[in-house]
């Protein structure tokens, strides 16, 4: 059986630094063979923010908003790349997270989805050194809380 779509979106406003590091984070370490990648640009007009965007090829839909609407634009980015989205699966995120971990994580995480073991939702997070500490031990990977 292939695997399920996940189809990844990403929602950014001028803040190319952080966007870069998201999206070159990212397309590294998200190793999935069936994703669709949906990036939603809210009218932003930071220098070099626009030739950045022009330069992802790897995604399939690039929204780009004419004008700001800093009261609303958020949400309605969300519901447009909820509605536009056509994976099984949906990872929505802002523009200012950043992935270190390379591998099938994906894969597990999708796994764990299709198995229906009562998993309602798996939230991509990453915490200050001591709360790591907290969630995960050292001699395992991911623990369930």
């Amino acid at each position: 059986m292939a695997n399920p779509r996940v189809t990844i979106g990403i929602i950014g406003c001028n803040r190319l630094h952080y966007f870069r590091a998201l999206m070159e984070s990212a397309h590294r370490c998200i190793q999935y063979d069936n994703l669709e990648w949906i990036v939603f640009d809210n009218a932003s007009i930071e220098e070099g923010m626009s030739e950045y965007l022009d330069t992802l090829t790897y995604v399939d839909h690039l929204i780009r908003r004419k004008e700001r609407s800093p009261s609303t634009e958020h949400v309605t980015a969300m519901n447009e790349i909820l509605d536009m989205a056509t994976g099984e699966f949906l990872i929505l995120m802002p523009d200012d997270m950043q992935f270190i971990l390379e591998g099938n994580w994906l894969q597990d995480l999708v796994e764990l989805a299709v198995d229906d073991l009562g998993v309602g939702s798996i939230v991509l997070n990453a915490q200050r050194h001591t709360s790591i500490q907290r969630f995960f031990r050292s001699d395992r990977g991911l623990t369930r809380l």
